[in-house]
């Protein structure tokens, strides 16, 4: 399975329970020293959130349903974290926590690898 959200959003869909809207976005953001001035690429899309206006403890899910784990597989994706108030990103297996990052990470782009074993499922991330 392979997504850069040039097309569409590759099936993921927001969660009803959360707080925060996501936006496809190309370029940068509407909020000056935080987020991404582009995708990786640098003419492509990404997905964001925009939380200038939020408080502690507001969420942001963005969920794939019916993901087919059987074998091992390795979830790798680009994330950007960078602003003062930056909380944190969390990869979730179902209920289960797989991976996490807290703060500011910096004005870049980084990659995260995620080596997930045998779950012989369908799945949610």
């Amino acid at each position: 399975f392979f997504c850069d959200f040039d097309h569409g959003t590759c099936g993921f869909v927001q969660s009803s329970s959360d707080n925060f809207n996501w936006i496809r976005n190309t370029g940068s953001t509407s909020t000056q020293n935080t987020g991404p001035s582009s995708d990786t690429s640098g003419i492509g899309h990404y997905m964001y959130i925009e939380t200038s206006k939020g408080r502690q403890g507001y969420t942001a899910r963005l969920e794939k349903r019916g993901v087919v784990l059987n074998g091992d597989r390795c979830l790798e994706f680009y994330y950007h974290m960078y602003g003062v108030s930056t909380g944190e990103l969390r990869v979730k297996l179902g209920d289960t926590e797989i991976w996490s990052k807290k703060g500011d990470q910096g004005d870049q782009w980084n990659k995260a690898n995620i080596q997930i074993k045998d779950v012989g499922a369908n799945s949610e991330i």
